[in-house]
């Protein structure tokens, strides 16, 4: 089943961190829905960062682009996520996020 969150086979092009403003910014292609076959640009914004960890081997996530770097996004109530990638994984623990 399809949950709009779940970012599965969307593409990774950029991960911006704003020190100053708590702000991470990760620029993707996704699949809105599960109808879509093709992506739509967007942001998986993430504000009030506490902590981010960062395990990503570049060279295999560019490798496999082309069917999508995302595994999933798995966000909790508690304020902590998982964004499982074709070889990494980002852990964040935040106050709110959106994708737009």
């Amino acid at each position: 089943m399809f949950e709009k969150d779940d970012l599965h086979d969307a593409l990774l092009h950029r991960i911006c961190i704003d020190l100053s403003s708590r702000l991470v910014e990760i620029e993707m292609a996704y699949y809105a829905s599960s109808d879509d076959r093709q992506r739509t640009p967007g942001v998986l914004r993430i504000e009030g960062v506490g902590s981010l960890s960062a395990i990503l081997g570049l060279m295999s996530l560019d490798s496999h682009a082309r069917f999508g770097n995302f595994v999933s996004w798995v966000p909790s109530a508690h304020g902590h996520g998982y964004l499982y990638l074709a070889n990494g994984c980002i852990q964040v623990a935040y106050e709110r996020y959106e994708i737009c």
